[in-house]
């Protein structure tokens, strides 16, 4: 059986918190070490940010969000059903440098756009100490 999560949370800013103290929990329960904890709540923190701020541009919705740990690599996958993904956002006025810090961390790096909304998916190995 696979190790994972999944949360389901309305979409809020306030809520990123939360999340992150739920993921931290998770990974330091699978022993996952601090800096590889530090980078994968990056991870989450500006997925879940860009759902909020892009995916519902701050109205009601909701976020569901896995982390699955198996041989030691992390998938991250964050879903919204907002207003879709725009690939034409790419200055930090427009937004985009969030995306390119995840992609500089994580091994592999998808978007899924859909009618309405879009996934993300994320996987980065895990060192070990």
């Amino acid at each position: 059986m696979k190790n994972r999560i999944e949360l389901n949370i309305p979409s809020s800013l306030e809520n990123i918190a939360i999340v992150r103290a739920m993921i931290r929990t998770y990974l330091e329960k699978q022993s996952v070490i601090k800096d590889e904890i530090l980078k994968i709540i990056s991870i989450v923190d500006e997925l879940m940010t860009n759902a909020v701020e892009h995916g519902y541009l701050y109205g009601a919705g909701q976020i569901r969000i896995e982390v699955q740990l198996e041989n030691n690599e992390i998938l991250i996958v964050v879903d919204d059903c907002g207003i879709g993904f725009n690939e034409t956002k790419q200055s930090k006025e427009d937004g985009g440098l969030g995306l390119l810090l995840v992609k500089s961390i994580s091994d592999s790096f998808c978007i899924e756009k859909r009618v309405k909304g879009t996934r993300i998916k994320v996987s980065r190995k895990i060192k070990e100490e």
